[in-house]
């Protein structure tokens, strides 16, 4: 089989040979699908549930997601009580801090509605990380996921 293109059909085809050894592995027939959740009538996390300290905290997801999950999608809403408050999320495991999704307040009182989608570990969880401080609110809920 030639690449993607080269030939009419082949980008609508649901397996892949790209070596041409006639071997197409797991990774190249699979993809990834979202599941929503549903009609949500409530938050899943609220600020009284959150340790705002600046410091990273694992976020346990697991009672929401099923097995084999890797993308979790959010919905947050966050109201700042000043200036500079912020609010991440990024994958159990990561250090560097360019991955990372960030809320930042950029105005007293402003309220941000965000949606985010944050690939979990093995266990179904993130990390969050919450400014100390003016935090009016912050809102989370699990929208979907992608397994």
């Amino acid at each position: 089989m030639t690449d993607f293109g080269k030939r009419p059909g082949d980008m609508f085809k649901s397996t892949y040979d790209p070596d041409e050894d006639g071997v197409i592995a797991v990774a190249q027939t699979e993809a990834l699908c979202f599941y929503e959740r549903g009609n949500l009538s409530a938050w899943d996390w609220q600020k009284s549930d959150f340790s705002l300290d600046m410091m990273w905290h694992d976020l346990d997801c697991s009672a929401i997601v099923p097995e084999g999950t890797a993308l979790i999608q959010f919905v947050s809403h966050l109201q700042g009580g000043s200036l500079g408050r912020h609010f991440f999320l990024r994958k159990k495991g990561y250090a560097n801090e360019h991955n990372k999704a960030a809320t930042y307040c950029q105005a007293s009182d402003y309220y941000i509605d965000q949606q985010w989608l944050i690939p979990c570990d093995e266990n179904r969880k993130v990390q969050y990380y919450g400014s100390s401080g003016a935090i009016s609110y912050i809102h989370l809920a699990i929208v979907g996921w992608m397994k």
